[in-house]
């Protein structure tokens, strides 16, 4: 009998091991693939001009169709049409120079129908998402527009891949358990550290320096993170896995953009206020 337990227990860790490795090896693809998928981006942020207005107002139209399904699920193809236009008109009202007031009117409005119909996450996800695709979108009007954005992807993927080696290396206690189980608290500061060593060697060898304040970029770090929980937040609360399937085995393009959610639109209120 104890041979029998003896001889079985390595075969269960063994099938553990053999579950646990490739879902390790899919989640660094996953975050290594939403690094190259930036990459077409970039050719576009070299380019410039209407074509790449184009191309970032589809992308905010596809992450609108993605958290519009997630919300409404197996609803009706028209409810599930107005809802991605509704979601993705605050990226078209960035091209008519429509007021910050009246952009807040707006994304208050859809909180308060997203909140009601759905529910307050919902509701939340929404205006975040609204203002995220409004600064999108009007900070191609800014001189160093393109700077801007270069300086953004890179942060942000830094933190995202910064997180998940820490993470995987270090250990130690969870950052948000009831939320997403796999980050760790050590991982969430290995984030940090990526994110602003990604800064200071961009800054270092650009011609043309953004001089963002350190604490300006600490709080880009921060938010790249929370903006990421945010997302895992709305996937459990509506029962989903990913927020789409447009990439084939590493989800939707707001899997891979969540972490742009919160830093865009403090990006553009620096902007603004400056």
């Amino acid at each position: 009998m104890g041979e029998n337990q003896s001889t079985s227990q390595p075969d269960s860790q063994s099938k553990g091991a053999s579950v646990v490795q490739p879902k390790n090896k899919q989640d660094m693809r996953a975050r290594l693939n939403g690094v190259l998928l930036l990459l077409p981006l970039l050719g576009f942020l070299w380019l410039g001009g209407p074509l790449l207005s184009l191309v970032l107002t589809a992308l905010c139209v596809i992450m609108a169709f993605e958290v519009s399904k997630m919300t409404l699920k197996s609803a009706p193809v028209w409810q599930l049409s107005v809802l991605s236009v509704w979601v993705a008109l605050p990226a078209f009202l960035a091209f008519s120079g429509i007021s910050p007031m009246l952009l807040l009117g707006f994304l208050l409005l859809s909180f308060c129908l997203l909140s009601w119909r759905f529910t307050l996450l919902a509701g939340m996800y929404t205006i975040l998402l609204g203002l995220c695709f409004f600064a999108l979108i009007a900070l191609q009007t800014q001189p160093d527009a393109q700077l801007i954005l270069i300086y953004l992807i890179a942060l942000t993927s830094a933190v995202d891949v910064g997180a998940y080696f820490a993470g995987r290396a270090l250990g130690g206690p969870k950052l948000a358990p009831a939320i997403s189980p796999g980050k760790t608290i050590s991982g969430a500061l290995g984030g940090i550290v990526a994110g602003l060593c990604a800064y200071l060697v961009l800054d270092g060898v650009q011609v043309i320096s953004l001089g963002w304040p350190i604490g300006f970029v600490l709080a880009l770090t921060l938010l790249a993170q929370l903006g990421d929980l945010l997302e895992s937040a709305l996937k459990r609360q509506t029962g989903v896995k990913d927020s789409g399937q447009i990439i084939p085995g590493h989800g939707g393009l707001l899997d891979r953009f969540d972490g742009y959610v919160l830093t865009l639109p403090l990006v553009w209120f620096w902007l603004y206020q400056s």
